[in-house]
């Protein structure tokens, strides 16, 4: 199963992976998953008959195992569902956002790979649940050397000078300020 079409409801602040990321792994809504306080609070948090202290049984990796599958996971260590994360029987959590693909987020593509490759070796038959995430887009967002070749592009890493302008790089949206200011005053409309 793919998820090629899913929407967002919010978090406690502007980073929204973490919240993304418990409310995949427990099939529950933002004011119902575990609190993570670096990206803000769940006012729910404490309260057990929304967020049950036994939460992590009840995850991904939990049911599918108790069903008899394998699982195995693969994903940016941190800020994520650690009481989840934990019941995967296979598990290599790397934050990889190097331009290259051993540096970068196809390491995460090896891994999955690997662990096919392992499964086919031992003629494993058993079924199987691969939660397969990158790295990437977290910051910093390097490109791989091709890539930046390709587009005229570069890895910036002088905080005290922007990158010159690239003739080579897509217009950006004329609205494209607004955008942003709404994505991080989302109360100023």
């Amino acid at each position: 199963m793919v998820f090629d079409g899913a929407y967002h409801m919010g978090a406690w602040a502007g980073g929204v992976c973490t919240p993304s990321r418990h409310m995949i792994m427990s099939g529950r809504t933002l004011w119902h998953i575990p609190d993570k306080s670096r990206f803000g609070r769940n006012p729910n948090a404490s309260n057990p008959r929304l967020v049950p202290p036994d939460l992590a049984d009840f995850t991904m990796a939990a049911v599918f195992n108790r069903a008899g599958y394998d699982t195995m996971r693969t994903c940016k260590r941190g800020n994520s569902y650690e009481a989840a994360n934990a019941r995967f029987t296979v598990r290599h959590d790397a934050s990889k956002r190097g331009d290259t693909d051993e540096t970068g987020s196809a390491w995460h593509a090896e891994r999955v790979l690997d662990y096919l490759d392992d499964r086919k070796r031992r003629r494993d038959t058993d079924p199987f649940l691969i939660y397969f995430g990158f790295s990437h887009p977290h910051d910093p967002r390097n490109g791989k050397p091709e890539l930046l070749h390709k587009y005229g592009a570069v890895n910036h890493t002088d905080k005290s000078r922007p990158p010159t302008l690239n003739p080579k790089a897509p217009a950006l949206p004329s609205n494209l300020g607004l955008i942003i200011f709404l994505a991080f005053y989302p109360n100023e409309r």
